[in-house]
């Protein structure tokens, strides 16, 4: 008989080692993007930035040792069958870990069924926003729902607005979650072509559209986000777009705040879009 205590005891050694690597590159991330995020950000007490940056530590801490596992599974985050599907798009160097209360918190309020996708985040973000494409098509057809609703983080705000302009006909209502529409000051470092696109002299950032059509979007982000910054980077123009600011919320820390779950649950649960009249919204 194979003896278990051996091969539990590896498993424990590797888990132990794993969640001690993220920990050690989670701390150091928290600790450059704070500081290069000084020269950006609005000014704030001491107190708040200590409280910001350890609610951003709490969050990597204890989400992203998870990330190998949302690698392979949580495609499907709801099993209701009913309603408008939710698909959720995680950003750079993520999976879909990170929608782990945004989920919980819609599937609380009464949401339709819930996916969320997972894409390789190195490759160019124009084929990040094909994969999406089809994943929404694929959402769709194992519905048989028209419209899809979009919840996205980071750069997977891009994606969305992408696939937005390219199939409107298929996209409700659009949320994007500290978004970096105008690229990143981040001058360090980067993994992939991604990486490279999303800074904000490059000609992926300065080619994308001044304005959104399609559908209403609404567009939350933080004064004091630690990756996305200045606070400008994450405005959207467009007739139907409404623009929510938060303070005191550092990238990661943003999707597992209540205000904001509320603010999630709000505007993709109710009749009408909120801000868009009656008429428009009737015709999405």
């Amino acid at each position: 008989m194979i003896d278990l205590v051996p091969a539990l005891r590896i498993a424990l050694l590797a888990l132990a080692g794993w969640v001690t690597i993220v920990w050690a590159c989670g701390a150091i991330y928290v600790a450059v993007t704070y500081i290069e995020a000084l020269r950006h950000i609005p000014e704030r007490s001491v107190s708040a930035t200590v409280r910001s940056l350890l609610l951003e530590c709490f969050a990597v801490a204890w989400s992203q040792p998870m990330l190998p596992l949302f690698q392979i599974a949580g495609e499907r985050l709801s099993s209701k069958r009913d309603g408008t599907p939710i698909v959720l798009v995680h950003g750079y160097c993520q999976n879909r870990v990170d929608f782990l209360y945004l989920a919980y918190r819609l599937r609380k309020a009464g949401s339709g069924p819930i996916f969320a996708c997972n894409f390789f985040w190195p490759q160019p973000l124009e084929n990040s926003a094909d994969d999406l494409n089809a994943f929404v098509d694929q959402v769709r057809r194992a519905t048989g729902a028209e419209k899809v609703d979009l919840l996205t983080h980071s750069s997977g705000g891009l994606l969305a607005l992408d696939v937005l302009a390219e199939r409107p006909e298929w996209i409700r209502r659009v949320v994007v979650i500290a978004i970096p529409w105008h690229g990143v000051t981040w001058r360090g470092p980067v993994i992939g072509r991604s990486g490279s696109q999303l800074r904000a002299d490059s000609l992926y950032t300065r080619s994308r559209p001044q304005v959104i059509l399609g559908a209403p979007v609404l567009s939350i982000y933080s004064i004091h986000d630690n990756l996305v910054h200045p606070p400008e980077t994450s405005l959207i123009e467009g007739a139907y777009v409404t623009t929510r600011k938060v303070e005191n919320l550092g990238h990661l820390a943003i999707l597992f705040d209540r205000a904001v779950g509320d603010a999630v649950c709000d505007y993709l649960l109710a009749p009408d879009a909120p801000g868009v009249p009656e008429d428009v919204s009737a015709a999405q």
